[in-house]
Protein backbone atom coordinates (compact mmCIF):
# COMPACT_ATOMS: atom_id res chain seq x y z
CA UNK A 1 0.00 0.00 0.00
CA UNK A 2 2.85 2.30 0.72
CA UNK A 3 4.95 1.19 -2.23
CA UNK A 4 3.07 3.63 -4.69
CA UNK A 5 4.39 1.16 -7.60
CA UNK A 6 0.71 0.26 -8.82
CA UNK A 7 0.41 -3.43 -7.59
CA UNK A 8 -1.47 -2.29 -4.61
CA UNK A 9 -4.29 -0.60 -6.19
CA UNK A 10 -4.41 -3.88 -8.54
CA UNK A 11 -5.01 -6.09 -6.54
CA UNK A 12 -7.39 -3.61 -4.08
CA UNK A 13 -8.82 -2.98 -7.60
CA UNK A 14 -9.90 -7.09 -8.28
CA UNK A 15 -10.96 -7.59 -4.84
CA UNK A 16 -13.69 -4.81 -5.31
CA UNK A 17 -14.53 -6.49 -7.98
CA UNK A 18 -15.16 -9.83 -6.83
CA UNK A 19 -17.15 -8.87 -4.04
CA UNK A 20 -19.54 -6.53 -5.80
CA UNK A 21 -20.25 -9.20 -8.95
CA UNK A 22 -20.47 -11.94 -6.56
CA UNK A 23 -23.76 -13.15 -5.51
CA UNK A 24 -25.09 -13.69 -2.34
CA UNK A 25 -22.49 -11.08 -0.21
CA UNK A 26 -23.62 -8.91 2.10
CA UNK A 27 -23.57 -4.90 2.08
CA UNK A 28 -21.24 -4.91 4.94
CA UNK A 29 -19.03 -7.68 3.28
CA UNK A 30 -18.55 -5.54 0.10
CA UNK A 31 -18.12 -2.17 2.64
CA UNK A 32 -15.56 -4.23 4.33
CA UNK A 33 -13.36 -4.71 1.16
CA UNK A 34 -14.45 -1.01 -0.17
CA UNK A 35 -12.68 0.43 2.69
CA UNK A 36 -9.56 -1.19 1.82
CA UNK A 37 -10.13 0.00 -1.68
CA UNK A 38 -10.49 4.18 -0.45
CA UNK A 39 -7.57 3.21 2.00
CA UNK A 40 -5.31 2.42 -1.27
CA UNK A 41 -6.33 5.54 -3.17
CA UNK A 42 -5.63 7.67 0.07
CA UNK A 43 -1.99 6.69 0.18
CA UNK A 44 -2.02 7.39 -3.66
CA UNK A 45 -3.67 10.60 -2.71
CA UNK A 46 -6.43 10.46 -4.94
CA UNK A 47 -8.68 11.48 -2.11
CA UNK A 48 -12.05 12.47 -3.53
CA UNK A 49 -12.41 9.04 -5.17
CA UNK A 50 -11.49 7.43 -1.40
CA UNK A 51 -14.25 10.01 -0.15
CA UNK A 52 -16.66 9.19 -2.11
CA UNK A 53 -15.65 5.14 -2.02
CA UNK A 54 -16.10 5.63 1.92
CA UNK A 55 -19.14 7.27 1.66
CA UNK A 56 -20.61 4.68 -0.54
CA UNK A 57 -19.06 2.01 2.05
CA UNK A 58 -20.70 3.91 5.12
CA UNK A 59 -23.75 3.70 3.65
CA UNK A 60 -23.75 0.14 3.03
CA UNK A 61 -23.22 -0.40 6.82
CA UNK A 62 -26.31 1.43 7.45
CA UNK A 63 -25.14 4.80 8.53
CA UNK A 64 -23.65 6.83 11.28
CA UNK A 65 -25.42 4.54 13.96
CA UNK A 66 -25.13 4.50 17.42
CA UNK A 67 -24.15 0.73 17.36
CA UNK A 68 -20.29 0.31 16.12
CA UNK A 69 -18.78 -2.47 15.25
CA UNK A 70 -14.67 -2.84 14.22
CA UNK A 71 -15.66 -2.73 10.72
CA UNK A 72 -17.72 0.40 11.30
CA UNK A 73 -15.20 2.18 13.15
CA UNK A 74 -12.03 1.61 10.40
CA UNK A 75 -14.64 2.62 7.67
CA UNK A 76 -15.51 6.03 9.51
CA UNK A 77 -12.18 6.74 10.43
CA UNK A 78 -10.95 6.54 6.72
CA UNK A 79 -13.72 8.93 6.13
CA UNK A 80 -12.66 11.04 9.04
CA UNK A 81 -8.80 11.36 6.81
CA UNK A 82 -10.52 11.41 3.64
CA UNK A 83 -12.41 14.30 4.89
CA UNK A 84 -9.95 16.33 6.14
CA UNK A 85 -8.10 15.67 2.81
CA UNK A 86 -10.79 17.23 1.19
CA UNK A 87 -10.80 20.23 3.28
CA UNK A 88 -14.33 18.89 5.10
CA UNK A 89 -13.20 19.82 8.59
CA UNK A 90 -16.92 19.72 9.86
CA UNK A 91 -17.63 16.02 8.04
CA UNK A 92 -14.10 14.63 9.41
CA UNK A 93 -15.65 15.88 13.25
CA UNK A 94 -18.71 14.28 13.04
CA UNK A 95 -17.13 11.24 11.42
CA UNK A 96 -14.62 11.08 14.44
CA UNK A 97 -17.37 11.39 16.85
CA UNK A 98 -19.51 8.40 15.43
CA UNK A 99 -16.22 6.46 15.92
CA UNK A 100 -16.68 6.79 19.75
CA UNK A 101 -13.14 8.01 20.04
CA UNK A 102 -12.56 10.90 22.83
CA UNK A 103 -14.80 9.38 25.35
CA UNK A 104 -13.05 7.25 27.66
CA UNK A 105 -13.17 7.73 31.14
CA UNK A 106 -9.86 9.88 32.95
CA UNK A 107 -8.29 9.24 29.91
CA UNK A 108 -6.32 6.12 30.04
CA UNK A 109 -4.62 5.97 26.71
CA UNK A 110 -2.50 9.69 27.56
CA UNK A 111 -0.59 7.83 30.50
CA UNK A 112 1.39 5.60 28.47
CA UNK A 113 4.70 5.29 30.23
CA UNK A 114 6.29 4.50 26.89
CA UNK A 115 5.60 6.31 24.08
CA UNK A 116 8.24 7.62 21.76
CA UNK A 117 7.25 8.36 17.80
CA UNK A 118 10.27 7.68 15.70
CA UNK A 119 12.89 9.92 14.87
CA UNK A 120 13.12 11.70 11.93
CA UNK A 121 16.15 10.68 9.32
CA UNK A 122 14.83 12.19 5.63
CA UNK A 123 18.12 10.31 4.18
CA UNK A 124 16.08 7.17 5.16
CA UNK A 125 12.56 8.30 4.31
CA UNK A 126 11.35 9.50 7.43
CA UNK A 127 10.83 13.34 7.08
CA UNK A 128 9.96 15.90 9.54
CA UNK A 129 6.29 17.28 7.20
CA UNK A 130 5.54 13.43 7.20
CA UNK A 131 2.56 12.42 9.06
CA UNK A 132 1.07 9.28 9.63
CA UNK A 133 -1.83 7.37 11.07
CA UNK A 134 -1.40 3.95 13.26
CA UNK A 135 -3.90 1.42 14.14
CA UNK A 136 -2.69 -0.79 17.32
CA UNK A 137 -4.28 -3.57 19.54
CA UNK A 138 -3.60 -2.76 23.28
CA UNK A 139 -3.26 -5.89 25.06
CA UNK A 140 -4.46 -6.18 29.33
CA UNK A 141 -0.43 -6.58 30.22
CA UNK A 142 0.04 -2.99 28.85
CA UNK A 143 2.04 -4.01 25.54
CA UNK A 144 1.06 -3.33 22.15
CA UNK A 145 0.38 -5.87 19.41
CA UNK A 146 -1.13 -6.11 15.79
CA UNK A 147 -0.04 -2.66 14.72
CA UNK A 148 -0.83 -1.77 11.37
CA UNK A 149 0.00 1.87 9.09
CA UNK A 150 -3.65 3.02 7.78
CA UNK A 151 -2.09 5.66 5.92
CA UNK A 152 1.33 8.04 5.56
CA UNK A 153 2.07 10.87 3.62
CA UNK A 154 5.67 9.42 3.03
CA UNK A 155 6.49 6.13 1.37
CA UNK A 156 7.43 2.39 2.64
CA UNK A 157 9.81 3.29 4.92
CA UNK A 158 7.96 6.39 6.69
CA UNK A 159 5.24 3.46 6.95
CA UNK A 160 7.38 0.81 8.66
CA UNK A 161 9.39 3.64 10.71
CA UNK A 162 6.08 4.89 12.58
CA UNK A 163 4.79 0.88 13.02
CA UNK A 164 7.84 -0.36 14.57
CA UNK A 165 7.89 2.98 17.10
CA UNK A 166 4.48 1.75 18.31
CA UNK A 167 5.07 -1.25 18.36
CA UNK A 168 7.69 -0.14 21.70
CA UNK A 169 5.47 1.74 23.49
CA UNK A 170 3.84 0.18 26.77
CA UNK A 171 0.63 1.14 29.54
CA UNK A 172 0.41 0.22 32.96
CA UNK A 173 -1.62 -2.81 33.00
CA UNK A 174 -3.85 -0.90 35.08
CA UNK A 175 -4.33 1.82 32.27
CA UNK A 176 -4.82 -0.42 29.49
CA UNK A 177 -7.43 -2.77 31.83
CA UNK A 178 -9.45 0.94 31.97
CA UNK A 179 -9.67 1.24 28.26
CA UNK A 180 -12.83 0.00 26.93
CA UNK A 181 -12.53 -3.47 25.00
CA UNK A 182 -13.49 -2.34 21.83
CA UNK A 183 -10.84 0.82 21.79
CA UNK A 184 -8.09 -1.69 23.22
CA UNK A 185 -8.75 -4.28 20.52
CA UNK A 186 -8.45 -1.17 17.64
CA UNK A 187 -6.91 2.10 18.35
CA UNK A 188 -5.59 4.84 15.85
CA UNK A 189 -3.17 7.50 16.91
CA UNK A 190 -1.79 10.24 14.62
CA UNK A 191 1.84 10.50 14.49
CA UNK A 192 5.20 13.01 13.63
CA UNK A 193 8.66 11.88 13.53
CA UNK A 194 10.79 13.25 16.32
CA UNK A 195 13.19 16.00 14.83
CA UNK A 196 15.62 16.01 17.36
CA UNK A 197 16.52 13.62 20.57
CA UNK A 198 16.38 14.40 23.80
CA UNK A 199 19.63 15.54 25.47
CA UNK A 200 21.00 12.17 27.65
CA UNK A 201 19.95 12.37 31.22
CA UNK A 202 22.56 13.29 33.63
CA UNK A 203 22.39 9.88 35.24
CA UNK A 204 23.35 8.03 31.63
CA UNK A 205 27.24 8.52 33.31
CA UNK A 206 26.03 5.91 36.20
CA UNK A 207 24.09 3.75 34.36
CA UNK A 208 26.80 2.93 31.97
CA UNK A 209 29.09 2.20 34.76
CA UNK A 210 26.26 -0.11 36.27
CA UNK A 211 26.10 -2.05 32.79
CA UNK A 212 30.09 -2.17 32.42
CA UNK A 213 30.00 -3.76 35.95
CA UNK A 214 27.40 -6.40 35.60
CA UNK A 215 29.36 -7.32 32.59
CA UNK A 216 32.52 -7.77 33.93
CA UNK A 217 30.53 -10.22 36.21
CA UNK A 218 29.77 -12.42 33.44
CA UNK A 219 25.83 -11.73 33.03
CA UNK A 220 25.81 -10.60 29.55
CA UNK A 221 22.96 -8.68 27.77
CA UNK A 222 19.69 -8.98 29.79
CA UNK A 223 16.79 -10.78 28.11
CA UNK A 224 14.59 -7.60 28.25
CA UNK A 225 17.48 -5.41 27.00
CA UNK A 226 15.23 -5.02 23.79
CA UNK A 227 12.05 -5.50 24.84
CA UNK A 228 9.23 -2.67 25.72
CA UNK A 229 8.57 -1.86 29.17
CA UNK A 230 5.26 -3.94 29.35
CA UNK A 231 7.15 -7.17 28.17
CA UNK A 232 10.17 -6.44 30.00
CA UNK A 233 9.04 -6.12 33.75
CA UNK A 234 7.28 -9.54 34.59
CA UNK A 235 10.51 -10.80 33.42
CA UNK A 236 12.61 -8.29 35.64
CA UNK A 237 10.49 -9.55 37.95
CA UNK A 238 11.65 -12.79 38.05
CA UNK A 239 15.08 -11.70 37.83
CA UNK A 240 14.77 -9.77 40.64
CA UNK A 241 14.54 -13.02 43.05
CA UNK A 242 17.66 -14.25 41.86
CA UNK A 243 20.25 -14.91 44.26
CA UNK A 244 23.64 -11.95 44.09
CA UNK A 245 24.53 -9.99 41.28
CA UNK A 246 21.66 -11.39 38.62
CA UNK A 247 19.45 -10.54 41.82
CA UNK A 248 20.71 -7.20 41.91
CA UNK A 249 20.15 -6.18 37.93
CA UNK A 250 16.84 -7.55 38.31
CA UNK A 251 16.16 -5.55 41.43
CA UNK A 252 17.26 -2.37 40.15
CA UNK A 253 15.21 -2.64 36.88
CA UNK A 254 12.07 -3.03 38.78
CA UNK A 255 13.12 -0.07 40.50
CA UNK A 256 13.61 2.28 38.17
CA UNK A 257 10.49 0.60 35.72
CA UNK A 258 8.30 3.29 34.73
CA UNK A 259 5.52 0.74 34.84
CA UNK A 260 5.85 -0.41 38.34
CA UNK A 261 4.13 1.22 41.27
CA UNK A 262 5.57 3.78 43.47
CA UNK A 263 5.01 1.14 46.57
CA UNK A 264 7.18 -1.71 44.23
CA UNK A 265 9.33 0.94 43.55
CA UNK A 266 10.06 1.84 46.94
CA UNK A 267 10.02 -1.50 48.18
CA UNK A 268 12.51 -3.22 45.82
CA UNK A 269 14.87 0.36 46.10
CA UNK A 270 15.51 -0.50 49.46
CA UNK A 271 16.26 -4.46 48.17
CA UNK A 272 18.70 -3.21 45.53
CA UNK A 273 20.16 -0.90 48.31
CA UNK A 274 21.22 -3.94 50.32
CA UNK A 275 22.27 -6.19 48.04
CA UNK A 276 24.47 -3.67 46.17
CA UNK A 277 26.18 -3.14 49.82
CA UNK A 278 26.19 -7.27 50.19
CA UNK A 279 27.94 -7.81 46.66
CA UNK A 280 30.29 -4.63 46.47
CA UNK A 281 28.37 -2.93 43.63
CA UNK A 282 29.97 0.68 42.15
CA UNK A 283 28.75 3.87 44.47
CA UNK A 284 26.75 4.03 41.12
CA UNK A 285 24.23 1.77 42.47
CA UNK A 286 23.37 4.27 44.89
CA UNK A 287 23.37 7.12 42.92
CA UNK A 288 20.40 5.74 40.08
CA UNK A 289 18.61 4.35 43.03
CA UNK A 290 18.70 7.41 45.07
CA UNK A 291 16.87 9.32 41.69
CA UNK A 292 14.68 6.43 41.14
CA UNK A 293 11.53 8.52 41.61
CA UNK A 294 12.13 11.98 39.27
CA UNK A 295 8.51 12.52 38.85
CA UNK A 296 8.09 13.81 42.20
CA UNK A 297 8.29 17.25 41.82
CA UNK A 298 8.70 18.05 45.94
CA UNK A 299 12.11 19.87 45.40
CA UNK A 300 13.15 19.85 48.89
CA UNK A 301 12.53 16.55 49.60
CA UNK A 302 13.67 15.38 46.10
CA UNK A 303 17.36 16.96 46.79
CA UNK A 304 17.34 16.18 51.05
CA UNK A 305 17.33 12.67 49.57
CA UNK A 306 20.16 13.18 47.11
CA UNK A 307 22.22 14.66 49.53
CA UNK A 308 22.08 12.91 51.91
CA UNK A 309 23.41 9.84 49.18
CA UNK A 310 26.04 12.34 48.68
CA UNK A 311 26.97 12.42 52.13
CA UNK A 312 27.80 8.53 52.05
CA UNK A 313 32.02 8.75 52.29
CA UNK A 314 32.36 6.17 49.45
CA UNK A 315 29.50 8.06 46.83
CA UNK A 316 31.78 11.07 47.57
CA UNK A 317 35.13 9.60 46.75
CA UNK A 318 33.44 8.45 43.22
CA UNK A 319 34.08 11.44 40.43
CA UNK A 320 31.22 10.52 38.67
CA UNK A 321 28.48 9.47 41.34
CA UNK A 322 29.51 12.83 43.58
CA UNK A 323 29.29 14.24 40.29
CA UNK A 324 25.82 13.22 39.34
CA UNK A 325 24.57 13.70 42.45
CA UNK A 326 25.79 17.42 42.53
CA UNK A 327 24.20 18.21 39.19
CA UNK A 328 21.16 16.71 40.31
CA UNK A 329 20.94 19.13 43.65
CA UNK A 330 21.88 22.04 41.37
CA UNK A 331 19.32 21.68 39.02
CA UNK A 332 16.08 23.65 39.28
CA UNK A 333 13.39 21.68 39.63
CA UNK A 334 9.01 22.70 38.71
CA UNK A 335 8.22 25.35 40.55
CA UNK A 336 11.73 25.40 42.18
CA UNK A 337 15.10 27.46 41.80
CA UNK A 338 18.40 26.50 42.01
CA UNK A 339 19.27 25.97 45.78
CA UNK A 340 21.75 28.89 47.29
CA UNK A 341 24.66 26.81 46.94
CA UNK A 342 24.24 25.64 43.49
CA UNK A 343 27.75 26.81 42.82
CA UNK A 344 29.53 25.42 45.26
CA UNK A 345 27.88 22.09 44.10
CA UNK A 346 28.65 22.63 40.90
CA UNK A 347 32.52 23.66 41.19
CA UNK A 348 33.87 20.45 42.33
CA UNK A 349 32.25 18.98 39.11
CA UNK A 350 34.21 21.55 36.81
CA UNK A 351 37.73 20.37 38.78
CA UNK A 352 37.00 16.90 38.71
CA UNK A 353 39.55 14.52 36.65
CA UNK A 354 36.91 14.14 33.86
CA UNK A 355 38.42 14.93 30.19
CA UNK A 356 37.77 18.56 28.84
CA UNK A 357 34.10 17.29 26.75
CA UNK A 358 32.80 14.69 29.66
CA UNK A 359 28.87 15.23 29.66
CA UNK A 360 28.99 16.17 33.12
CA UNK A 361 31.49 18.44 33.50
CA UNK A 362 29.67 20.22 30.04
CA UNK A 363 26.52 19.87 31.59
CA UNK A 364 28.14 21.56 35.11
CA UNK A 365 29.52 24.34 32.96
CA UNK A 366 26.25 25.57 31.58
CA UNK A 367 24.85 25.31 34.72
CA UNK A 368 27.29 27.55 36.11
CA UNK A 369 26.43 29.94 33.40
CA UNK A 370 22.71 29.69 34.02
CA UNK A 371 23.39 30.17 37.29
CA UNK A 372 25.70 32.92 36.89
CA UNK A 373 23.55 34.72 34.42
CA UNK A 374 20.38 34.59 36.62
CA UNK A 375 22.36 36.86 39.17
CA UNK A 376 23.57 39.10 36.69
CA UNK A 377 27.21 38.02 36.10
CA UNK A 378 26.87 37.68 32.58
CA UNK A 379 31.11 38.17 32.17
CA UNK A 380 31.26 34.94 34.50
CA UNK A 381 28.35 33.47 32.42
CA UNK A 382 29.63 33.69 29.01
CA UNK A 383 33.84 32.88 30.76
CA UNK A 384 31.49 29.12 31.95
CA UNK A 385 30.00 28.99 28.68
CA UNK A 386 33.28 29.24 27.07
CA UNK A 387 34.92 26.64 28.92
CA UNK A 388 32.29 24.13 27.27
CA UNK A 389 34.02 24.52 23.65
CA UNK A 390 30.27 24.26 22.56
CA UNK A 391 29.37 25.93 19.83
CA UNK A 392 25.63 27.87 20.27
CA UNK A 393 23.98 25.60 18.42
CA UNK A 394 25.64 22.33 20.35
CA UNK A 395 24.74 23.12 23.87
CA UNK A 396 21.53 22.17 23.63
CA UNK A 397 22.42 18.84 23.04
CA UNK A 398 24.02 19.13 26.72
CA UNK A 399 23.38 19.18 30.24
CA UNK A 400 19.77 19.55 32.07
CA UNK A 401 16.68 20.16 30.96
CA UNK A 402 14.93 23.77 31.67
CA UNK A 403 12.21 23.47 34.54
CA UNK A 404 8.61 24.23 34.08
CA UNK A 405 7.76 27.18 35.27
CA UNK A 406 4.20 28.18 34.08
CA UNK A 407 2.05 26.16 32.45
CA UNK A 408 0.41 27.19 29.43
CA UNK A 409 -3.06 26.29 28.96
CA UNK A 410 -6.27 27.49 30.91
CA UNK A 411 -9.76 25.98 30.34
CA UNK A 412 -10.35 28.74 27.33
CA UNK A 413 -7.82 26.80 25.38
CA UNK A 414 -10.30 23.99 25.03
CA UNK A 415 -11.71 23.92 21.16
CA UNK A 416 -15.34 25.62 20.85
CA UNK A 417 -15.95 22.44 18.05
CA UNK A 418 -14.35 19.34 20.34
CA UNK A 419 -16.69 20.49 23.04
CA UNK A 420 -19.84 20.97 21.17
CA UNK A 421 -19.26 17.55 19.87
CA UNK A 422 -17.94 15.90 23.27
CA UNK A 423 -14.31 15.01 22.53
CA UNK A 424 -11.71 14.36 24.71
CA UNK A 425 -7.93 13.79 23.91
CA UNK A 426 -4.58 14.79 24.10
CA UNK A 427 -1.72 15.45 22.02
CA UNK A 428 1.83 14.95 22.90
CA UNK A 429 4.13 18.02 21.22
CA UNK A 430 7.64 18.42 20.64
CA UNK A 431 9.43 21.95 20.87
CA UNK A 432 12.78 23.58 21.78
CA UNK A 433 13.10 26.12 24.82
CA UNK A 434 15.23 29.31 24.00
CA UNK A 435 17.54 30.88 26.14
CA UNK A 436 14.87 33.21 27.47
CA UNK A 437 12.32 30.24 29.05
CA UNK A 438 9.85 30.43 26.03
CA UNK A 439 8.87 27.96 23.34
CA UNK A 440 9.76 27.75 19.97
CA UNK A 441 9.15 25.62 16.54
CA UNK A 442 6.28 23.95 18.30
CA UNK A 443 4.91 20.80 17.05
CA UNK A 444 2.28 17.83 17.38
CA UNK A 445 3.92 14.56 17.42
CA UNK A 446 1.31 12.25 18.36
CA UNK A 447 -2.54 12.87 18.74
CA UNK A 448 -5.75 11.11 20.09
CA UNK A 449 -8.17 11.25 18.45
CA UNK A 450 -6.24 12.55 15.01
CA UNK A 451 -6.14 15.79 14.15
CA UNK A 452 -8.80 17.03 16.78
CA UNK A 453 -6.73 19.15 19.71
CA UNK A 454 -3.67 19.70 17.89
CA UNK A 455 -3.93 23.67 17.30
CA UNK A 456 -5.20 24.11 20.48
CA UNK A 457 -2.55 22.13 22.21
CA UNK A 458 0.23 24.15 20.20
CA UNK A 459 -1.57 27.38 21.84
CA UNK A 460 -1.43 25.81 25.09
CA UNK A 461 2.95 24.93 24.11
CA UNK A 462 3.21 28.49 23.26
CA UNK A 463 2.23 30.11 26.31
CA UNK A 464 4.36 27.45 28.61
CA UNK A 465 7.37 28.89 30.40
CA UNK A 466 10.53 27.71 31.41
CA UNK A 467 13.56 28.23 33.78
CA UNK A 468 16.11 30.88 31.45
CA UNK A 469 19.44 29.63 30.18
CA UNK A 470 22.72 31.31 29.56
CA UNK A 471 23.11 31.32 25.80
CA UNK A 472 25.64 33.50 23.54
CA UNK A 473 23.65 34.85 20.58
CA UNK A 474 20.32 33.75 21.30
CA UNK A 475 20.75 29.94 21.03
CA UNK A 476 18.33 27.44 22.11
CA UNK A 477 18.78 26.16 25.52
CA UNK A 478 17.17 22.51 24.60
CA UNK A 479 15.80 21.17 21.85
CA UNK A 480 13.80 18.37 21.14
CA UNK A 481 11.40 18.60 24.43
CA UNK A 482 8.33 16.65 24.49
CA UNK A 483 5.02 17.55 26.79
CA UNK A 484 1.50 15.67 27.11
CA UNK A 485 -1.74 18.39 26.71
CA UNK A 486 -4.32 16.83 27.79
CA UNK A 487 -8.25 18.19 27.33
CA UNK A 488 -10.34 16.89 29.43
CA UNK A 489 -14.66 18.10 30.12
CA UNK A 490 -15.23 19.35 33.37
Amino acid sequence: MFDHDGRALRHAEEARTIVTTTPGLSKRDVARVQTIYARVLLNEGRDKEAYAVLRDSLAKQGGLGLKVSLDDIATRSDLAIAALRNKDVEAARRYLVYTGAGRMKDQPFSRAVDMEPPACNPAAGVKPEDVAIVEFTLDTDGHVSDVTPIFTTGGRASAIAFTEAVRDWSWKPEDAKAIPLIFRASTRIELRCLRAPEAPSIFTPSQEVMNTWFDSRGLGRPAWADMPEARALPLQRTAADEAGIAGLRGMMAVALSPLAERKEREAMSARALARAAEVGAPPAAQVLLSGYDMKNYDGAKYRAALRQTLADPRVAADPISAATLRLAIAAPRYKAKPPADALALLEPVIAAPFPANHPLKIAALLSKADVLAQARDYAGAQAAFQQTGLTAEQCSLFGLTPALTRAGGGSSDYPDAAFQFGFEGWVRAEFDVTADGRTATQRAVAAYPPFIFNDAAMGVVRGARFTSSYRPEGALACSGQQRAIVFSMP
